[in-house]
Formats: structure tokens, C-alpha cells, sequence
């Protein structure tokens, strides 16, 4: 069955005192995929990284067997200023995925 597009935005939460984010409308759709969000920025893997560490990312890890990017923040207010600035972005771009 195939979902609605929907306008691409960050969530957040927190998991024993770590802060974590995703597009989760579709979590089994491409919007969950790590990479989603360095291509609406139209980013390398590096520079999206680099983003990232800009917004005290930390625990920044590549899974290859999954194809997982993992990170998290230590704090709500870096979590919210990442988040932020990526839902203007998509909305600037009206950015649509699955």
C-alpha cells in the first residue's frame, strides 16, 4: 500500500536522557532514511556531518550493514535548533516525501 506524500519534518524525543530525531510519518517509508534529510539540503555525506557536529551532534556512527546513520544530542535545545532550522529548510523548499 502506498502512502500520501507528506511535507518533510523533523520530530523529536528523548531515550534515557539522549535526544533523538526523524521524520516519523513513515517510519518504513524513505522519509525515516538518514540520508533524506543531506539531500533536501543537497549535501554531501560530508557536509551533512559536518551540519551535524555544527548542532553538537554527538555519537555519530555509520552502520553499513543497515545502512544507518545514528547520532544524537545531549540536550533538548540542540535537538530543537536542528530540528528547526531542517523544518524551515523543507518548508522553504516544499520538500515532499513518503
Amino acid at each position: 500500500m502506498e502512502t500520501k506524500p507528506h511535507l518533510f519534518q523533523l520530530s523529536y524525543w528523548e531515550t534515557s536522557g539522549k535526544f533523538y530525531c526523524n521524520d516519523i510519518k513513515n517510519l518504513a517509508g524513505k522519509s525515516a532514511k538518514w540520508y533524506v534529510t543531506a539531500r533536501m539540503l543537497n549535501l554531501s555525506v560530508e557536509d551533512y556531518i559536518n551540519l551535524l557536529i555544527k548542532y553538537n551532534a554527538k555519537g555519530i556512527r555509520y552502520y553499513r550493514p543497515t545502512d544507518c546513520l545514528v547520532f544524537h544530542f545531549d540536550s533538548e535545545k540542540d535537538v530543537k535548533s536542528f530540528c528547526s532550522y531542517i523544518n524551515k529548510k523543507a518548508k522553504t523548499v516544499n520538500y515532499y516525501c513518503r
